[in-house]
């Protein structure tokens, strides 16, 4: 493993550099924004597919600058929640995205890798005004009126 030109801790924007000096590994960082009590993606190496070896990493970041990161073994476990999800799950590296089998990540991968790491950030429902739906473009509408029924069961 070469280290050349790195100081440490290492911040999460040298992390390429670290990618250009060990050709073998892809980096995959997280971290957790206490604002949106989410999971973030701080890294992904544009080299995560065509790279031998791939390794997720958590950032533990404190309020005084202290950096430390911890090897992740199982995404899977860390993002989804296990008492919905039962059996295996397979994240998307870019979106955080939990998928039920490999064959439907992979398919979403190859379209969703093509642009930079994002984010679904659900509204807040416990405020009423973040998760009221409007629409504004009544231009756009059908110009015949029409109901729609339906019954779930």
């Amino acid at each position: 493993m070469d280290v050349t030109g790195l100081t440490f801790p290492l911040p999460p924007n040298k992390i390429s550099v670290f990618e250009n000096n060990n050709p073998s590994i892809a980096v995959h960082c997280l971290s957790y924004d206490q604002e949106t009590e989410s999971f973030v993606v701080t890294y992904l190496s544009p080299e995560a597919q065509k790279r031998e070896h791939t390794i997720t990493l958590f950032l533990l970041d404190s309020d005084d600058n202290r950096r430390h990161y911890v090897w992740v073994k199982n995404v899977s476990f860390l993002i989804s929640d296990r008492d919905k999800h039962k059996g295996q799950r397979h994240v998307c590296l870019s979106c955080l995205q939990v998928f039920t089998s490999a064959s439907v990540l992979n398919e979403h991968s190859r379209c969703c890798l093509k642009h930079k790491p994002q984010q679904t950030i659900f509204p807040d429902p416990n405020d009423l005004k973040s998760c009221k739906l409007s629409f504004r473009s009544h231009h756009f509408e059908f110009p015949f009126s029409f109901y729609l029924v339906a019954e779930f069961f």
